[in-house]
Parts: structure tokens; sequence; C-alpha cells
């Protein structure tokens, strides 16, 4: 049916102008502008930049090493030349608690790093390949799930000793495996939308189908996942320190430092005060943060 022109005038220029209530945002923008909103989230974010810059930067601004030992300054309470006190050898229990910051973020980023790569390839390839390739791949992923954690941990211990790399090294042996269950159900959907069928048909390989159009539709999902393995592994490795088989000295995490203040627990329990919490001000930065980025880049979750 044709419509005659009589029907239709030229639009002036610059006529809806007062009718556009602000220009298109990105997607970043948009996710950061409801991630701004969550106060929690933001506080979280702030918190847990405070803590990786006094953690980095702090024991090269402290005029205490934090291996220093003093036998004159064992046991000293807080003051202004120990904010935090000495323990029980002379340390200087300020030094000690930002210098094992240092190494439980590291060992949580790392770690993380490392789980996110191999997940997210090896989930998209199970899951965009699918058919026999995706069912052997998940059996191989039940198998390492199967066997429980602390046992590749403890097995690494034994073999390479204790230290960040083999701490790591346990971390990563069967963390990754959660994460590519999670991009392979996503890859699952994803891969039956319009608009990778689209790039399938005007060429595109399945490769870049893969890695530049599934994979980037995961992001939410992946980014929610990745801030709550950070904590984990953190916490983790804490453990592993306290219970003795983690970092060995002369190296100190926060796990560490717990671990040596227990002996010490009845007489000076503030030993032990000052790195658990900074563990757990870490642990729920990073919580508070999870929850931020679920709602930034998940609106349709929250009813936005």
């Amino acid at each position: 049916m044709l419509i005659s022109e009589e029907y239709f005038e030229p639009l002036e220029r610059g006529a809806l102008a007062d009718e556009i209530p602000s220009p298109a945002r990105s997607f970043a923008r948009d996710a950061w502008a409801r991630f701004s909103r969550n106060r929690l989230a933001l506080a979280g974010l702030v918190l847990l930049v405070l803590v990786i810059l006094f953690a980095v930067f702090g024991p090269l601004l402290s005029p205490y090493p934090y291996d220093g030992m003093d036998s004159f300054s064992r046991n000293l309470p807080s003051s202004p030349q120990h904010w935090f006190g000495t323990d029980q050898m002379g340390r200087d229990i300020f030094t000690r608690v930002l210098y094992g910051a240092r190494i439980s973020l590291l060992i949580g980023f790392a770690s993380t790093a490392i789980n996110l790569a191999i997940g997210v390839v090896y989930g998209g390839i199970s899951g965009y390949a699918g058919g026999r390739a995706d069912m052997i791949m998940m059996r191989v992923v039940d198998v390492i799930y199967a066997v429980p954690a602390m046992i590749y941990m403890i097995l690494l211990m034994l073999i390479f000793g204790s230290n960040i790399y083999s701490v790591m090294l346990g971390i990563c042996v069967n963390g990754w495996v959660s994460m590519a269950r999670i991009v392979r159900s996503q890859i699952l959907t994803l891969k039956e939308q319009e608009f990778a069928t689209a790039a399938w048909v005007i060429g595109a390989s399945r490769s870049r189908i893969l890695f530049r159009h599934l994979l980037l539709n995961c992001l939410g999902p992946v980014t929610v996942t990745v801030t709550l393995m950070i904590p984990q592994a953190i916490f983790t490795e804490a453990f592993l320190s306290f219970i003795g088989i983690g970092i060995s000295a002369p190296q100190a995490s926060l796990g560490t430092l717990a671990q040596d203040a227990k002996m010490q627990l009845t007489f000076f329990p503030m030993q032990m005060v000052w790195p658990v919490l900074v563990i757990c001000l870490v642990i729920f930065s990073l919580n508070f943060i999870s929850e931020g980025l679920e709602d930034a880049l998940n609106p349709k979750g929250n009813g936005q």
C-alpha cells in the first residue's frame, strides 16, 4: 500500500533537539553509573584501592624492615613508634601486616587471573564445540573437581615446598573449574542467538565468533565470578598458612601473621586482631564490589 506524500512534512533542522534528554551512553559508562549509585560497592572499591596502595608502598616507606628483629622491643603495645606494636621477636607488626597484605593480594589476584584465563578458554571451547568434544571436556572437569582441593595443595606443598608459587599452583589446579562451567553454560545459550548466526552467515571464522562475539557477551557473569574468586583465594592462602602448611618464614602473609600470633593470643590478643582485621576488610570490600557489579552488569535482574 502506497501512502501519498501529502501525509508527510519535512522536519526542520534541530526540531527534536529539545526532546533528546541526554546523549547515548556506552555500556561501560552506563554500568559505571549504576555501580556508583551503590554506596556499599563504591565504599568497597575505595577501601580495596587503599589497602592495595598501603600494601604496595607501605613497606617501602616504613623505617622498619618486615623481618628485622629487636630483642629489646618484644611484645610492645601500640605506640607512635610502632602503630600496631611489636611481636614476640620485636618485629614491627604494622610493617609486617602491610607486607603480608601484599603477599596475600598477590596470591589472590595472580591465581584468579590464571584461573580466569584457563576457565574462559576451556569453557568457551567446550560450549561452542558441543557434541562429543563437549562431553569429553566436561568429564575431565568432573574428574578434576571430584578430588578435594586440599589434597592437591598438600601434595604440591610436599613436592615444591611452602612458598608463594606452590600455593598459587595449588589454588589453580582446580580453581578454574567453576569458571569453565559458568562460561560453558553461557556459550551454550549465546551461540543459538541471532547475532552468532549472522556472524557465521557473513563468513566469520569459528574462532572469531567465539572470542570476538560470544565471550564478550559473557563479560557480566565472568566479572562477578572473578570478584568472588579473589577473596576465596586469599582466604584459602590464609587458612593454609594458619594451619602451618602455607608460606614459610621469612616470608609472611596475613595467614602466617595470624598463625604466629596464635601462641601469644592469651597475653597479647591484639597481635591476632590486626592481620585478621585486614583479611576481613579485603574480603568484605570484594564482596561489596561483587554485589555492585552484579547489579550494574545485569540491570534486568534488579528490575531496571
